[in-house]
C-alpha cells in the first residue's frame, strides 16, 4: 500500500477518512488555495519561525536532522515531512512525537468547512494543519519539508526564516521540467528577499543557484564552503 493511501478506518476515524478522500483531486500546483486557507485560519504561520528544506534527495532526513540539532541546543521544535511510512500522524511531529490521532481528527473536523470553501488539496490541508499544531504547541522552530518542487508548492506560502536546498536531480519531470536546470528553477522559486539559502547542490548547478539568489536578493551559502568532512 502506498504511503498516501488510506488504511482501514473505523467510524471514529471519519474525519481522517475524509482527509484522505482529498487525494482524489491529485496534484494541483498553485498557491492561491493554501493562501486562502491560511488567511481564513487567521494566519497561524505568521507566529512561527519556519525552516524549509527542498531538494530531490535527502530533504526529509535533513529536515529531521535539523530538528534534532535544534532540540539538542535546547529549542522546542515541530516537523512537517512527507510521505509517511505507517500513518498520517507521522507527518506532523511536536518534539519528535507524532500528532495525537484524536486531536488530529478534531482539528480536521474544525477546519473542514474552510478546506472545502478554498477547495484545498490533501497536501495543502496537511500544511495548514501542521501550522496550526505547531502554533498551538508554542514551539521555537518548525522544520518543514517541501512537497513537490518549490515555486508552486504549498510550503512556499510560508514565511521561511531560511531555505535549505539539498540536491537537484531528475524528479517529477512531467510537472517540474525535463532537465535538471528546469527542475532547479522550480525549487529555487522558494527564494525570497533577505531569506538566506543554504545549498548542497553540485558545482554544475552552482552558477544557476548563485544567479537566482542574487536576483531574488537571497544571501546564499554553499555547504562545502562552510564545512568539510
Amino acid at each position: 500500500m502506498g504511503p498516501d493511501l488510506a488504511p482501514p478506518f473505523t467510524a471514529r476515524d471519519e474525519p481522517t477518512r475524509w482527509l484522505f478522500s482529498l487525494n482524489r483531486f491529485g496534484i494541483r500546483p498553485g498557491l492561491g488555495r493554501i493562501k486562502g486557507l491560511l488567511a481564513d485560519l487567521g494566519h497561524p504561520e505568521k507566529d512561527l519561525r519556519i525552516l524549509v528544506t527542498a531538494g530531490t534527495n535527502g530533504k526529509g532526513s535533513t529536515t529531521l536532522l535539523l530538528a534534532h540539532l535544534l532540540q539538542a541546543a535546547g529549542h522546542r521544535t515541530a516537523t512537517y515531512t512527507s510521505p509517511h511510512l505507517l500513518n498520517v500522524y507521522e507527518r506532523i511531529r511536536i518534539e519528535g512525537r507524532p500528532a495525537d490521532p484524536d486531536r488530529f481528527a478534531r482539528r480536521v473536523t474544525e477546519i473542514k468547512p474552510l478546506v472545502e470553501k478554498n477547495e484545498a488539496s490533501w497536501f495543502e490541508t496537511l500544511t495548514a494543519l501542521a501550522m496550526l499544531e505547531a502554533r498551538d504547541a508554542g514551539v521555537d522552530y518548525v522544520c518543514c519539508e517541501t512537497g513537490l518542487g518549490g515555486r508552486l508548492d504549498a510550503t512556499n506560502a510560508l514565511p521561511a526564516l531560511a531555505i535549505l536546498l539539498t540536491t537537484v536531480g531528475l524528479d517529477h519531470q512531467r510537472i517540474l521540467g525535463e532537465t535538471r536546470e528546469e527542475i532547479a528553477a522550480e525549487k529555487l522559486g522558494l527564494l525570497k528577499r533577505g531569506v538566506p539559502l543554504f545549498c548542497g547542490v553540485d558545482e554544475e548547478l552552482r552558477p544557476q543557484v548563485f544567479r537566482a539568489a542574487v536576483t531574488s536578493g537571497s544571501p546564499s551559502y554553499f555547504l562545502d564552503e562552510l564545512a568539510h568532512w
